[in-house]
């Protein structure tokens, strides 16, 4: 659960996808970045398993990771802060920007 109550429910990776930052990330990026938001613990080493890659590949992707969000902590912390601010945003612009469907 995420601020504000929110789930990680399929909307909330929509939203994600509207701000335009995925186009940044490479597919395992990605799904690296929903694991770690998803984290029940474990860290790199569950990640890793969990994807089928090397706890190194977990941290060469993080790294990308706190480069293309633009998170100022180089924390695992500070990425999912950033990712929920990322969420924020794009659902106040929605709201802004009148409800309705994209697509």
């Amino acid at each position: 659960m995420g601020p504000g109550g929110l789930s990680l429910g399929p909307e909330v990776w929509h939203a994600v996808r509207r701000s335009g930052v995925p186009t940044k990330l490479t597919p395992r990026e990605m799904k690296v970045l929903q694991r770690m938001v998803h984290d029940t613990g474990g860290g790199v080493n569950a990640i890793a398993a969990d994807l089928g890659i090397t706890p190194r590949g977990v941290k060469f992707h993080r790294l990308h990771l706190y480069d293309k969000l633009q998170c100022p902590a180089r924390r695992p912390e500070g990425l999912i802060t950033r990712f929920w601010q990322i969420v924020e945003q794009t659902r106040r612009e929605g709201a802004k920007g009148g409800a309705g469907r994209e697509g």
